[in-house]
């Protein structure tokens, strides 16, 4: 027994008097081996793009052409959701061979034409329900939701679907 801990031992020192050098001026300068491991490679830096992002009159992003086309379809539970009560939304898109899309869709709220809220963006096969409360802070609030369907490297809008909050 006594042999089997001597021996991890004696390995261990070896390989830790490898590790040293003489102090001598012909390593002068080197890192120590676990240098070189300790740090993690960079990643590589976002791709540059040639122009920023295009935003419509609302403040939106504005419209891509897809390479692939696609449509956008969205149901809701109603024009007039109540405060504080489940509110649910469906959005489904198809490609023009009526295959369903993969990409992300945008959930968004306008007040007069312009951008009042940003529901989020949430990624989906096909086919993305949500249901959400609206707070009663936007009780009597004429909102329009607008959705958009980002796929097939394009940005499509969704029919504007006007609420009024109760």
């Amino acid at each position: 027994m006594t042999r089997r801990l001597a021996l991890p031992a004696a390995v261990l020192a070896a390989f830790a008097l490898a590790g040293c050098g003489s102090g001598g001026s012909s390593d002068a300068g080197t890192a120590p081996a676990t240098a070189t491991t300790a740090a993690a490679p960079e990643p590589a830096p976002p791709a540059a793009t040639t122009e920023p992002a295009q935003t419509d009159e609302s403040g939106v992003d504005a419209e891509r052409k897809p390479a692939k086309p696609f449509a956008v379809q969205v149901t809701a539970t109603g024009h007039r959701p109540v405060a504080g009560e489940d509110w649910t939304f469906t959005v489904k898109a198809k490609n023009a061979d009526g295959t369903p899309t993969d990409g992300t869709v945008r959930a968004y709220l306008l007040m007069d034409g312009k951008l009042y809220d940003t529901l989020g963006w949430y990624l989906f096969q096909g086919t993305y329900h949500r249901t959400i409360q609206f707070p009663l802070e936007r009780k009597d609030l004429s909102l329009v939701f607008r959705v958009q369907v980002e796929a097939n490297g394009g940005l499509k809008n969704a029919k504007d679907y006007p609420i009024k909050v109760q």
